[in-house]
């Protein structure tokens, strides 16, 4: 199966080397959990040592595995319940 894996990523399958590069980031989730609470690293250097960690999607990853919660949904789940209430504001500021 690798070496089929091997094949389609050379020939420029998308979905292999995503995959791939999910299973990376989750084998190196202690380390770079390590190096920011205890290391305590500036932004710039992090962004550097660690780009995925600054992309929309890798975010929701990192905070589902912190806190296993689909943080898109508790969002727009939170916005929804909050929704009447911005109607409310706005309305009142025209």
């Amino acid at each position: 199966m690798g070496n089929y894996r091997t094949k389609l990523r050379k020939a420029g399958c998308a979905e292999v080397a995503i995959n791939g590069g999910k299973m990376k980031m989750d084998q190196t989730f202690p380390l770079r959990r390590w190096e920011i609470v205890e290391a305590g690293p500036l932004v710039k250097t992090l962004k550097e040592r660690w780009p995925a960690l600054f992309t929309e999607r890798q975010l929701f990853a990192e905070f589902n595995r912190i806190a296993t919660t689909n943080l898109e949904n508790y969002f727009f789940g939170a916005v929804d319940c909050y929704t009447p209430c911005f109607v409310t504001i706005f309305k009142s500021k025209k």
